[in-house]
């Protein structure tokens, strides 16, 4: 989602503690992502999706929308 480790997520906060939860750690654009493929992902488990066709959708997504977003895309 963030194409961050959880380790490099919890780096970029100088105020971790154990008791945060990652998604305290993420910035308004990651928070607004992750809630898209959360509302995605509950949408398939309540049509009774399995957990593989669930991954495939969600890699599908992220894969798509990293490169509609992804400002270095052209960096060479």
């Amino acid at each position: 989602m963030t194409g961050l480790t959880k380790k490099q997520i919890q780096a970029r906060d100088t105020d971790w503690r154990k008791e945060k939860m990652l998604l305290d750690l993420l910035n308004s654009e990651e928070m607004e992502r992750y809630k898209m493929l959360e509302s995605i992902a509950i949408a398939m488990i309540e049509a009774g999706s399995d957990y593989e066709p669930i991954k495939t959708a969600i890699k599908s997504i992220m894969t798509t929308k990293k490169a509609v977003t992804d400002p270095h895309q052209n960096d060479f």
